[in-house]
């Protein structure tokens, strides 16, 4: 008796100091010779749906798909911390919502998604896409042509989710963020995000949060087409949202019909509520209201950019109203009427270069204050405007 407690007791004192490991398990999808009655543990016995070899896969488990189409007629739901890989990528592995249902929803901080081409996604909500709810990533993958009658017509984050080396491009969202959509959190890293559209946020719409980093912005659309709403944002709009080391360009804010020109803002970005812009090119973006290149408000600001070569009515560059526009670069930018590359409301711009604007119409094509802006330590260099007597350089009123 006593040598079998002995052992027993060795046997606990080895366990607590090698403990057990249970290996993870793979399961295998295909399309093509698939059976979601099979146990999914091989090729030969692989699940033809995604969602049976997601359902059977536990925590730190593996899903592989193989090359093919997986059209949906219910959304995918990851709920476990599971990755989900493609074999090759992409370019071989579709999955397809057919205009009907949302893609992909993930609800786990761990899982992951990866190696997909995602399209055809329909929600009347958000994230027709994929739907990140508290965490996941999603990464290598192509997200085009979905459509969601809320935010995030390609991707939607709540709270938590990395986005990370994907296209996001022609999805369009009937409220905001036609491509990628954050709501108090997440982050999208190293991605193009391009051909998107919305009224607010045609690439990118942000609220209380989001992170843009490493990433093109392009190509976005945010229109409106009645007078009761405000186009906001080509390419990006939101509050509490940073852009760090981005390009956004070819973006554009506009209004169709009657609608007045006043009534977009930010061809390539509208940001507020303390937003943060530091080390982005902005260039060739375009709207007819405020703010070619960025529209800042709400003690947002902007630092060591490049805004050159955008168009607006007001504010070629930047329209800065309440915020702050530091160590930057405005040349080139063109204003229909004032403010050829910065019109400061009650703004403060600090060392900055602004030189090559023009205004056509009234107030400098360099830059038009009023209100108690603020310009110190700034170069203003060969900026002209039509009007004699306005001013090519800078008016303060």
């Amino acid at each position: 008796m006593l040598s079998m407690r002995v052992s027993l007791f060795a046997s606990a004192l080895l366990t607590l100091a090698f403990p057990l490991t249970v290996s993870a398990t793979t399961f295998y999808v295909s399309d093509g010779i698939g059976d979601d009655a099979n146990n999914g543990q091989s090729w030969a016995t692989a699940k033809k749906t995604i969602q049976a070899g997601v359902d059977i896969a536990a925590n730190g488990d593996a899903v592989l798909v193989t090359n093919g189409t997986y059209v949906l007629t219910n959304q995918i739901s990851i709920s476990n911390a599971v990755s989900v890989q493609s074999v090759n990528g992409a370019e071989s592995t579709t999955v397809n919502g057919n205009s009907l249902v949302r893609c992909f929803y993930i609800s786990h901080p761990n899982a992951s998604l990866d190696g997909f081409t995602i399209r055809g996604g329909y929600t009347a909500t958000d994230g027709a896409g994929v739907y990140l709810e508290g965490g996941g990533t999603v990464e290598h993958c192509a997200i085009v042509g979905n459509l969601a009658l809320g935010w995030g017509g390609g991707v939607q984050i709540d709270y938590a989710g990395v986005l990370n080396d994907c296209v996001v491009s022609n999805n369009v969202a009937n409220d905001s963020g036609g491509g990628v959509a954050f709501y108090f959190g997440g982050m999208a890293t190293n991605c193009s995000i391009s051909w998107n559209s919305s009224i607010k946020g045609g690439g990118v719409f942000g609220e209380q949060g989001g992170v843009i980093a490493n990433t093109q912005i392009d190509h976005n659309l945010a229109r409106i087409t009645n007078i009761i709403n405000v186009a906001l944002g080509g390419g990006a709009c939101g509050s509490s949202l940073s852009l760090n080391d981005c390009s956004v360009f070819s973006n554009r804010a506009e209004s169709f019909g009657n609608v007045v020109n006043l009534r977009s803002l930010g061809g390539g970005a509208y940001l507020y509520g303390t937003s943060t812009v530091q080390n982005v090119a902005v260039h060739d973006n375009v709207t007819e209201g405020f703010g070619g290149g960025l529209y800042l408000t709400s003690a947002s600001s902007a630092k060591v950019c490049v805004v050159a070569n955008n168009t607006a009515g007001w504010g070629g560059g930047i329209y800065v109203t309440n915020s702050f526009l530091y160590d930057s670069s405005v040349i080139g930018n063109v204003a229909t009427s004032s403010g050829g590359g910065v019109f400061s409301a009650h703004g403060v711009v600090t060392n900055c270069q602004v030189s090559g604007n023009t205004a056509n119409g009234y107030g400098g094509g360099g830059g038009h204050g009023f209100d108690a802006a603020v310009f110190s330590g700034w170069a203003v260099e060969a900026n002209g405007g039509p009007l004699v007597g306005f001013g090519g350089g800078l008016v303060i009123m």
